[in-house]
């Protein structure tokens, strides 16, 4: 296994060497004896099967006159292995042998060796096969030559070192900023606040902009200078984010004890989360600017996301109060209504910042994917109105959302992502699917439990346009939604590839068409978009994990042909190689076991 890792994997997506610290707790005892006895049977049942070889082939025919193309021999050839010498450069009179027809050409190549911004140059010696290749029964697809290849975009000198992780955060950051635009800033249409945020979105994107054009221009430019125009430009709009949040807050005060008041005075709405957000992420100089993420930065980046827990929580809090005061002015079913909106998003956040502090590597991936997916929903918030999106207040609901967007700017940042033990494998696929069923399970739980609570609150007279029979129908549907993610989830851990891919495959098609079916009906009955108590949810975790165990190929046997049970037993199996954390930690269990005595003075 450990040597299939190893070997090329041009045709693979994200292929990338296998550094991968597997586990996330330290083993126990049990899990030591059942690795002994599983490790054992994998190299019982690999001693017992014999080695297949292939038979030779006889030597090709050659029809005269005729070009030698299709009938010319392909030889087989084996990757080079990882600890070979790096290769040296080779006579003219080896070139032209090596480079004859029919022959292989030993190049020397320049890996990047970083998950996501990181990048070490070191030649290995690779065998690159013949042009004339025939893809019938290799299992792969046909691509362009090397030798076909030409460089469409020549980077300046000042940008050889940039990274696509700083591209994309910059685009990420310049659409945040044009999104405020088009997007709700405060509820109340408050003229100043509304005004401050748009000037400061657009003076953030003059400071992106400004950053690049400076590097682009001299070759030689000051690094700090650069790194100064792209903070302070960063400015204003925390200066805007602050002042819409402290104004709202501020006005809140006096309406947390009236029964229901006409509206929120000044509103957070989806603009002030994604300038937040813009200026989270745009304000990190990229590599190309001369900034090197150190210690002292990890260290801020999981400080500052330790603060937006707290925050988080002081907030739900904050929203607690105020449901107990409408509740004490008589508006009993607001508060019972809010509650159930409040304990979702209160959710949301937990499981993105525990994951992303307890340092899962898994979780992190999928949870920056899935708040990833929230990004791009306040995004076009203007036209989809997803109602997550809407504007908050303090005197209101919850406002989370600016809170989980800055925590998303974050976890993204050079800092943290160079602090987290990031890999890619092929059997990842089904560990981020697992993942994604997971997450269904737990947040249509607590959809169930906030869908219950709107229906009481519907059937004991609460009017918002939606019948009883949608509100029932959605908590019917939470149901649904968390025993097929729970089976899916098992199907996948515990059966056969065959079976646990194709129950993957079919729940994960039930859970987007019943997720569609509650959206439309929901639009169309209620006028409600997406969300996690109709369907919202499930549509995109089943289009998700159906991609994810379909599109993706899976490991590949010893001939070259996708195998379902080897994809399976490499995720079964990840933790007992040699490589992984399970043999680089003692066990201590005989040496804690036995009884000592305190040593005492012989008389």
């Amino acid at each position: 296994m450990a040597s299939d890792r190893n070997a090329s994997d041009d045709d693979w997506l994200f292929a990338t060497d296998d550094g991968f610290v597997p586990t996330e707790k330290l083993p126990s005892p049990e899990d030591y004896a059942r690795m002994r006895a599983q490790q054992a049977q994998l190299e019982d049942d690999a001693a017992a099967q014999p080695r297949l070889t292939r038979p030779e082939r006889p030597a090709p025919v050659r029809v005269p006159d005729m070009p030698d193309t299709s009938t010319q021999e392909i030889p087989i050839l084996a990757p080079a292995p990882d600890t070979a010498a790096p290769a040296q450069p080779a006579s003219p009179a080896e070139e032209e042998a090596a480079t004859r027809p029919g022959g292989s050409t030993a190049v020397r190549v320049r890996r990047v060796d970083d998950d996501l911004d990181g990048e070490s140059t070191a030649e290995h010696a690779v065998v690159k096969e013949p042009i004339q290749k025939s893809y019938a029964r290799s299992g792969t697809t046909p691509t362009v030559a090397p030798e076909e290849l030409k460089a469409s975009i020549s980077l300046p000198v000042q940008f050889r070192t940039v990274s696509p992780w700083d591209v994309v955060r910059d685009a990420l950051a310049v659409v945040s900023f044009i999104a405020v635009f088009a997007t709700t800033v405060t509820e109340s249409e408050h003229v100043v606040l509304d005004s401050a945020a748009r000037i400061a979105a657009g003076i953030g994107i003059v400071g992106v902009a400004a950053a690049s054009l400076m590097r682009w221009k001299a070759k030689d430019t000051n690094f700090q200078v650069i790194q100064n125009v792209r903070m302070l430009c960063q400015i204003p709009a925390v200066v805007a984010v602050l002042g819409v949040i402290g104004a709202d807050f501020g006005a809140s005060l006096p309406d947390l004890f009236h029964p229901l008041p006409d509206g929120p005075t000044i509103g957070v709405g989806a603009g002030v989360a994604l300038l937040a957000l813009g200026a989270t992420v745009g304000g990190e100089p990229p590599r190309h600017e001369g900034h090197t993420p150190g210690e002292k930065q990890k260290g801020w980046a999981r400080m500052a996301l330790r603060v937006m827990r707290v925050l988080a929580y002081a907030s739900f809090a904050l929203a607690v109060v105020m449901m107990i005061g409408k509740a004490f002015a008589g508006a009993h079913l607001f508060a019972l209504v809010t509650l159930s909106h409040a304990v979702p998003s209160l959710a949301l956040i937990v499981l993105f910042l525990e994951a992303v502090l307890h340092r899962r590597p898994s979780w992190y991936v999928f949870e920056v994917g899935a708040v990833g997916l929230l990004v791009a929903g306040a995004i076009m918030d203007s036209s989809l109105e997803m109602e997550y999106a809407a504007p908050q207040s303090f005197s209101t609901g919850y406002v989370w959302l600016p809170l989980l967007f800055v925590g998303f700017g974050i976890v993204i940042n050079r800092a943290y992502v160079r602090s987290m033990p990031l890999s890619f494998r092929r059997s990842d696929w089904i560990i981020y699917t697992v993942r994604a069923f997971e997450f269904s399970l737990i947040m249509h739980v607590v959809g169930f439990v906030s869908a219950l609570a709107f229906v009481v609150a519907v059937f004991l007279g609460y009017d918002d346009g939606t019948p009883l029979s949608i509100a029932a129908m959605n908590a019917a549907f939470m149901v649904v939604f968390a025993v097929a993610s729970a089976v899916a989830r098992h199907e996948l851990m515990c059966r056969h590839a065959a079976r646990a891919r194709t129950s993957g495959v079919v729940i994960s098609v039930a859970l987007a068409v019943l997720g569609f079916l509650g959206v439309i009906v929901n639009s169309v009955v209620a006028s409600a978009g997406g969300t996690l108590t109709n369907g919202g949810l499930a549509l995109i975790i089943g289009i998700a994990a159906g991609l994810m165990l379909t599109v993706p190929a899976p490991v590949r046997d010893e001939h070259g042909a996708p195998s379902l049970d080897r994809w399976f037993s490499e995720f079964r199996h990840r933790d007992l190689t040699g490589t992984g954390l399970w043999a680089r930690v003692p066990d201590v269990g005989d040496e804690t076991r036995q009884r000592r005595t305190f040593p005492t003075l012989s008389r």
